[in-house]
């Protein structure tokens, strides 16, 4: 029992519950493993992961649903994304496209931002690039860059303002990787600037 009391992530009560299934004490497996489900911080997955094997062992669906829709959200991109959507039944997805939606817009990472491509939200990714990400960290050949020039042709104003807002001060001495960083987003502009 000393292991109980020092239990802190999900692989701490995965570890435990694993040891609790293989010694055929599966009801002390199930409660440590929910117990995690509630209280662990971090390392979820091997945890999620037996009790979606168990979920699917006794066929319930509502259960394992709810363990794919967490994991999907802590590991999300286009990939876990679509995964979770072919899981899914029309119905069921019904239930949890808009929460999984919901979710994502908080975030407004750069594997949201390729859902919303997926999904042809241009509006919502355009308003997320812009509130999100800042022009001065993006790099030539960054996601981020590939993401706003995707967009170029629909939003051309609206990505040469928030180019510009990257430029900064033009006129003071800078690094090497700094007048890098401008001479890509002055190419942007350019091109912004001839679709307006």
């Amino acid at each position: 029992m000393l292991r109980r009391m020092d239990m802190q992530t999900g692989m701490d009560y995965y570890d435990l519950a694993t040891f609790y299934w293989e010694t055929g004490k599966t009801q002390n497996a199930l409660t440590v493993a929910e117990e995690g489900l509630e209280s662990a911080i971090g390392r979820m997955d091997e945890l999620r992961a037996f009790l979606a094997d168990r979920a699917a062992e006794s066929g319930y669906r509502e259960k394992l649903l709810a363990l794919q829709f967490d994991q999907t959200l802590d590991n999300l991109s286009l990939t876990t994304y679509k995964a979770f959507k072919k899981f899914c039944s029309k119905a069921e997805w019904i239930l949890y496209e808009p929460r999984l939606c919901q979710a994502m817009i908080k975030g407004g990472s750069t594997a949201v931002l390729k859902i919303l491509l997926h999904r042809r939200e241009y509006d919502t990714a355009i308003d997320l690039l812009t509130r999100h990400h800042r022009p001065q960290h993006i790099t030539y050949e960054g996601e981020v860059t590939k993401i706003a020039s995707t967009l170029e042709p629909r939003y051309p104003k609206e990505l040469l303002a928030w180019y510009q807002s990257g430029l900064g001060a033009l006129n003071r001495s800078a690094s090497r990787t700094d007048y890098q960083r401008s001479a890509v987003l002055m190419k942007k502009c350019v091109t912004c600037s001839s679709m307006c």
